[in-house]
């Protein structure tokens, strides 16, 4: 099954997932080192890849390390698109991000957009 983009999603599926789980994020180097900054401001549990020794470390090494620690991968990588070399039923959840042309305002407006729908239940978003 080819990857699909996310609908969006109302006020009351937005209420549902705040109460709970929380969802643990893999920030890929892509997104640059200062992305991780957003996520400790906002308390949101999330790693980038420096941290955990990936940084320069080829793709498929980075996509297993998500899923083995049920990491949602964030990247601006679009070549995570392919399904072949990332297989759906490997994928803890994966959100490629806007701004990789260097446009900060459109990736901050992502990763707010990602927290309000991905921040909580992340089994929902395994596969997707």
């Amino acid at each position: 099954m080819p990857w699909q983009t996310l609908p969006d999603l109302d006020a009351e599926a937005v209420a549902l997932f705040r109460r709970a789980k929380r969802s643990r994020f893999l920030i890929d180097e892509s997104l640059g080192s200062g992305t991780m900054e957003f996520f400790e401001r906002h308390r949101l549990n999330a790693v980038d890849v420096w941290q955990v020794g990936l940084n320069g470390h080829d793709d498929r090494a980075v996509f297993a390390y998500a899923w083995r620690h049920r990491r949602i991968l964030l990247t601006h990588d679009e070549g995570f698109w392919n399904d072949r070399r990332f297989p759906e039923h490997r994928n803890p959840g994966l959100v490629i991000l806007p701004g990789a042309n260097g446009d900060q305002t459109d990736m901050i407006n992502g990763l707010w957009r990602m927290m309000l729908m991905m921040d909580r239940r992340p089994e929902l978003w395994r596969k997707s």
